[in-house]
């Protein structure tokens, strides 16, 4: 089972390999585009002096300063090329220098980070144990469980009452003699009649059983309410316990220190975050750089592009054949000499340029492979899944995934898919969620609240599955 660490040091180690091999390509493209460039300009040369010739035997003097014009125009262009070139170069060099101080100082937090993690873990198991044993939380914690106990049983009582409330006061309901007294309130203080109608309403009684009958309803009425209001006195009873409880918790983390660790810890996650941010920020204008300095020196950027203008505009409509023609009809033969030059070079150009385009092609292959590996490191950061404790199965086949992903054969949003299905930290990450530290003392199924449940703190204020909150219980 390879680790966190290792899968990230070998996207390293991948990242670093390309950035080699495009750095290696920029130069071999940068010397084809060299190499057609020179080709270019020595096609321009022989134009111009091939014009001069031809310019000086017709007295062209004007046409002739043109020709030079346009060539110290391209001249110009290529030295501010030239310059931008070795700025790009330079902010390069000092981008890789600035990740690298970066990754290193995030390195080193998230070391300090896993070393106060593995020591609040330890912290959190000695002050739950000591808790534990004292003779005031274990008299807490069955004052709490007896008091919960006790609620759920007056809340079960009171749900059959409140059943037996409607099923069996259905024969009352059903009675409408019965019902009729019992609206009156005859027997009770409320009732008010003259006396025909109180010696009727009792002749009505007697035929009802209404003094058995009505303290039987009366108490069938009364008993779910009664139940209730006592469930509830016991739930409230029960709470404050848990409370009183998980202020003994809570006292027993303070004294121990764990709320300044915890600090700590969440300090150095901030400063993680920080600089895995600007990592990402520094690797984006690291690929800006290599775009920029791939325009350079394949001859896509601006200045050889007015270059090109310029020298294109000095030989314009002047094809090699028709620089011939013209040279034939000369008694000197120099002129026939720079033709063919010309003629040869332009003839060789179209597989030089085929050349660089495989080059450009092979560039934007790895530069987009760079991309994808970085955006998977980057990945890695933000999850933290190149810390100390985190672990990636087997199953995923790590070297098969990274292969695919260089080679643009698995997509990168179903790479991460797979890592994220195949990741796991062996320790818990509530140190790195402000609020949580699942597991470290008792499971999320004890039922109890407050207390460290079955072997741990429970949430709420307390220990274990709730896991800990600044300002309240841990």
């Amino acid at each position: 089972m390879p680790s966190g660490r290792k899968a990230y040091a070998d996207l390293g180690r991948q990242v670093d390999s390309l950035r080699r091999d495009i750095g290696q390509q920029s130069n071999t493209l940068a010397a084809l585009g060299q190499r057609l460039e020179q080709e270019q300009a020595e096609e321009n040369r022989l134009v111009t002096r091939l014009a001069r010739l031809h310019l000086d035997q017709l007295g062209a003097r004007q046409a002739d300063a043109r020709v030079s014009a346009a060539e110290r125009e391209a001249m110009v262009q290529m030295a501010q090329r030239d310059a931008a070139s070795q700025r790009c170069e330079e902010a390069i060099r000092h981008s890789v220098d600035q990740q690298a101080q970066l990754e290193s100082q995030r390195q080193q937090l998230g070391g300090e980070r896993d070393r106060l993690a593995l020591t609040l873990e330890a912290d959190y198991a000695a002050v739950a144990a000591r808790t534990r044993a004292t003779a005031q939380w274990q008299a807490l914690s069955e004052r709490s469980d007896r008091l919960a106990g006790q609620a759920a049983l007056a809340r079960d009582k009171a749900a059959q009452a409140q059943a037996d409330r409607e099923t069996k006061g259905e024969p009352y309901q059903a009675d409408r003699l019965f019902m009729y007294l019992w609206q009156r309130q005859y027997g009770s203080a409320g009732y008010r009649a003259n006396p025909l109608a109180r010696f009727l309403d009792g002749w009505v009684a007697g035929l009802v059983a209404w003094r058995e009958s009505s303290r039987n309803y009366r108490l069938l009425v009364a008993l779910p309410d009664k139940l209730e209001r006592h469930a509830q006195a016991l739930q409230a009873q029960a709470e404050a316990a848990a409370e009183e409880q998980q202020a003994m918790e809570q006292d027993a983390l303070d004294a121990a220190g764990v709320p300044e660790l915890v600090a700590e810890i969440q300090a150095l996650e901030t400063g993680i975050d920080t600089r895995s941010g600007q990592i990402a920020a520094e690797e984006q204008r690291h690929s800006q750089l290599l775009a920029e300095r791939s325009e350079l020196a394949e001859g896509r950027d601006r200045f050889t592009r007015e270059a090109l203008a310029a020298l294109a505009r000095g030989i314009a409509g002047e094809p090699a054949q028709r620089l011939r023609q013209a040279a034939g009809r000369t008694a000197s033969p120099e002129d026939d000499a720079i033709a063919l030059k010309i003629e040869r070079l332009r003839q060789s150009r179209p597989a030089l340029e085929a050349q660089l385009q495989r080059g450009r092609d092979d560039q934007q292959s790895k530069m987009a492979a760079l991309q994808r590996l970085e955006e998977l490191r980057r990945r890695f950061r933000e999850r933290q899944y190149d810390a100390g404790d985190s672990e990636i199965d087997e199953a995923s086949d790590w070297s098969a995934l990274l292969g695919g992903v260089l080679r643009g054969a698995l997509e990168l949003g179903r790479a991460w898919e797979q890592i994220e299905r195949n990741q796991s930290f062996r320790l818990p990450r509530g140190s790195r969620q402000p609020g949580s530290l699942p597991g470290i003392f008792g499971g999320a199924g004890s039922s109890r609240r407050g207390g460290f449940g079955g072997g741990g703190f429970k949430g709420g204020g307390g220990f274990g599955g709730g896991g800990f909150k600044t300002g309240g219980g841990f």
